[in-house]
C-alpha cells in the first residue's frame, strides 16, 4: 500500500508538471502563430490539430487547470479516509 500511494504521488505529480509545461509553451506563444493556427499535442496524444490563433490561451488555461486537479489529486493517497477506503479496496 505504501509503495502504491508513492507510486501514483510522483507519477501525477509527474504528468501535473508535464501538463503545466504545455501551458505555459502555449501562454508564451500567444497567437504569434503563422497561418491559420497550431496543432496543441500533450505527449503523444492530439488535442486539436487546427487550433485557432484566438484559441490558444484557451487551451493553455486548460492545460494550467488540469495540472492543477491533477495535482491535488496527487496528494490525494495521503488523507486517511481516503488511505481506509483504498485499504479496503486493494
Amino acid at each position: 500500500m505504501k509503495t502504491f500511494k508513492w507510486l501514483f504521488f510522483f507519477s501525477a505529480l509527474l504528468c501535473a508538471v508535464l501538463l503545466g509545461a504545455e501551458g505555459f509553451r502555449l501562454w508564451q506563444m500567444g497567437s504569434y502563430v503563422d497561418g491559420a493556427g497550431i496543432g496543441v499535442y500533450f505527449l503523444f496524444f492530439e488535442i486539436n490539430d487546427r487550433a485557432a490563433a484566438q484559441d490558444i490561451p484557451f487551451y493553455a488555461g486548460i492545460f494550467f487547470a488540469a495540472s492543477a486537479v491533477v495535482l491535488l489529486l496527487s496528494v490525494l493517497p495521503f488523507n486517511k479516509k481516503v488511505q481506509g477506503y483504498l485499504s479496503e479496496v486493494f
